[in-house]
């Protein structure tokens, strides 16, 4: 069985330079850590505890930072260019528990890059990639994090302004 959607991909052009904002929607975002789900034997509600203790602006977290530019110089290529995993697991797993398939986009991939030296923060559109979900709880959950993607990037690019 094969399903199709189109994603809508969404390119913020940045007025911080790359290390600023990097800096800044680092600070601005929590961080996962994944030795909590260890502790989500010895109860639910801690674990959810624990987790919103790690929730950033906007309630998200970043779980990986892949630098790009590193793999990228291996082929004698200069670039900088961050990828991002984002989101927040009791979201997701708010999503997951109505439809176990919305479970492959969360978390969301964000990249930061430096082209032509302007810098971008690129994403698909969460309400467009959960959309395809025949829940409207899914659905509402998507367009919630439409705006605090966006919120969370806009807030560290005026941040590094400053």
């Amino acid at each position: 069985m094969e399903n199709k959607f189109l994603i809508q991909h969404t390119t913020i052009e940045l007025v911080s330079s790359f290390e600023n904002f990097i800096q800044n929607f680092e600070k601005a975002a929590g961080r996962f850590e994944y030795s909590i789900l260890d502790q989500i034997a010895e109860g639910r509600e801690r674990a959810q505890e624990e987790i919103r203790k790690m929730e950033g602006d906007q309630g998200l977290m970043i779980f990986t930072i892949n630098d790009h530019g590193k793999v990228l110089s291996m082929f004698d290529v200069p670039a900088k260019v961050i990828q991002y995993q984002i989101g927040n697991p009791l979201i997701a797993a708010s999503m997951s528990s109505v439809d176990l398939l919305a479970a492959m986009y969360a978390p969301l991939r964000m990249l930061v890059y430096e082209k032509d030296d302007r810098v971008y923060a690129d994403y698909e559109l969460p309400s467009v990639i959960f959309g395809q979900f025949a829940s409207d709880t899914i659905k509402k959950t998507g367009i919630a994090l439409d705006e605090k993607l966006k919120t969370l990037i806009l807030n560290a690019d005026t941040a590094a302004e400053q």
